[in-house]
């Protein structure tokens, strides 16, 4: 609605484009992806993730853990040494160097990715310690799983996960627990069990409200007795706060693709998102994204939506749709990022990202229908790829943007799995000249083809040149239904107000 109220008014659409001078080449590229972008002041980035270009990626790419740095330009930092980690979910600066939690372990290394361990002789505190004569790993606390972190003010670290916090029982978990800052076990934090009481319920998620209580979300019916299914409410010394009741249903069988707290806003406001959602007043509809007044309310000025993807069957994926990272716009307060593993919001198209107002009503122009499309990791096998996502989104002083995830291509341009984009704005006359070419998916298609630029007609050819298919079309839905169509190879034709516009389309 936005972008045609400008468009009237023949002034300027904002948008974003993919900034060509930014690359890391094939660095990056293979099996994983981009988790977490740390800005370094000198303008470069301290990355986090699953990199791993040693399956399928660029062989002598420096990076073969989970950590990486590059400059400003993309190209190798000459800082960097090594990533002695095999997967880094985020990337916390603390005290000389960056806490990184990784599901499993919380691990501390230094600004040039070298590990704490190497440089300093030792492990950083009591949470994992090396055992006799350097080898394996003494776990006095029983760690099951370390999920988030929150640094405090005096550098002490809350923990969330799964912790056997008193060594003398390793079967009684608890799921959030502090370390001083100079890694010791904080022996007074109160207890916080997650219910039910084992090592496979988990707090994933804490972030602190503005009067300084503390939300957490994770994998849980309740904290402390309270039933409060997936998320709860914390006073400032982290009592549980009864008055505050999550409105979700418990999904004991779904475990990291729970509904989770995946944003705390300006607002207090509590984001929601996850594979399955589902609300005690409505537990038959399968949400994606939903969002909390700070009392666990539903905020009924937010409609809970829905997001799906739709890529071949063939695609190196099991089909899960949900929403990883989600950010205000600092440039734009009130408009939102949402970055995940999805191709359509409601029934927008919407590449992994995409931005919502308010109310939760997708704003078109931000990345006209494009973004993350393909994820070719494999530099060996073309034929290889895996569903696409944005898994982290860092804002940049300057109004420009950093995507990370796992993809080969956004916006129509090769990068692998980070990609920085440039914010401006495009008149009305040249919106179809900077605009992304049109793009077609899925591709091999089966049942139904979509694309992401309005056509009046669209026609499809054999390889013999034989129009198979020609179709006026009235509507502006931008798909079309192959039933009947032979699997195979086609030309497939679109007649724009540009022009005619031909692609490839396989048909299975």
């Amino acid at each position: 609605m936005c972008l045609c109220l400008w468009n009237l008014h023949g002034q300027s659409t904002f948008t974003y484009t993919v900034d060509e001078d930014f690359t890391t080449a094939t660095m990056l590229s293979g099996i994983g992806g981009v988790w977490d972008i740390h800005n370094l002041d000198d303008g470069g980035f301290f990355l986090g993730g699953k990199m791993n270009p040693q399956v399928g990626g660029d062989e002598n790419s420096p990076f073969v853990q989970g950590l990486g740095i590059v400059t400003s330009n993309g190209s190798l930092h000459p800082d960097w040494v090594n990533g002695g980690i095999t997967w880094a979910l985020q990337i916390f600066d603390h005290q000389g160097g960056y806490l990184i939690p990784t599901g499993q372990v919380l691990s501390k290394h230094e600004y040039s990715g070298e590990s704490w361990y190497l440089t300093q002789g030792e492990t950083w505190g009591d949470y994992y310690l090396l055992g006799e004569l350097g080898s394996g790993w003494d776990n006095p606390y029983n760690v099951a799983s370390t999920w988030d972190i929150f640094i405090q003010e005096d550098q002490s670290v809350l923990i969330g996960g799964a912790i056997a916090t008193d060594t003398l029982q390793p079967g009684l978990f608890r799921h959030l627990m502090r370390l001083l800052p100079d890694g010791s076990h904080d022996d007074s934090f109160p207890i916080i069990e997650a219910m039910p009481q084992d090592f496979n319920s988990y707090i994933s998620k804490i972030e602190k409200a503005s009067d300084g209580s503390w939300y957490v979300s994770g994998w849980f019916e309740g904290i402390n007795g309270h039933y409060s299914p997936h998320v709860a409410h914390l006073t400032e010394d982290f009592e549980v706060d009864t008055d505050f009741v999550s409105p979700l249903i418990y999904a004991p069988n779904f475990n990291t693709t729970h509904a989770q707290m995946r944003y705390l806003d300006s607002q207090d406001r509590i984001w929601v998102s996850g594979v399955r959602v589902f609300l005690e007043d409505n537990p038959t509809d399968t949400l994606s994204l939903l969002r909390l007044l700070p009392d666990g309310q539903l905020d009924s000025s937010f409609e809970p939506r829905k997001i799906k993807v739709d890529y071949p069957i063939s695609w190196d994926n099991n089909a899960r749709s949900w929403i990883i990272d989600i950010e205000e716009n600092q440039s734009f307060p009130g408009h939102y990022f949402l970055g995940g593993f999805f191709n359509y919001y409601d029934d927008t198209l919407a590449n992994c990202i995409a931005v919502v107002d308010d109310q939760g009503y997708i704003q078109e122009n931000y990345f006209q229908g494009d973004g993350a499309t393909e994820n070719q990791y494999h530099l060996d096998n073309p034929d290889i790829y895996r569903i696409p996502a944005i898994i982290a989104i860092e804002q940049l002083p300057d109004g420009s943007l950093m995507l990370g995830g796992g993809f080969s291509e956004f916006m129509g341009v090769e990068r692998y799995h980070l990609v920085k984009l440039n914010q401006g704005t495009v008149g009305t006359q040249d919106q179809d000249r900077l605009s992304s070419p049109l793009k077609i998916y899925p591709n091999p298609a089966s049942t139904i083809l979509r694309w992401n630029k309005q056509a009046e007609k669209v026609e499809l050819y054999d390889m013999v040149g034989k129009c198979v298919l020609d179709k006026e079309l009235i509507d502006s839905r931008n798909e079309l239904l192959l039933d009947g169509i032979s699997p195979g190879l086609y030309s497939i034709v679109f007649h724009t107000e540009i022009g005619a516009i031909i692609k490839k389309l396989v048909v299975q």
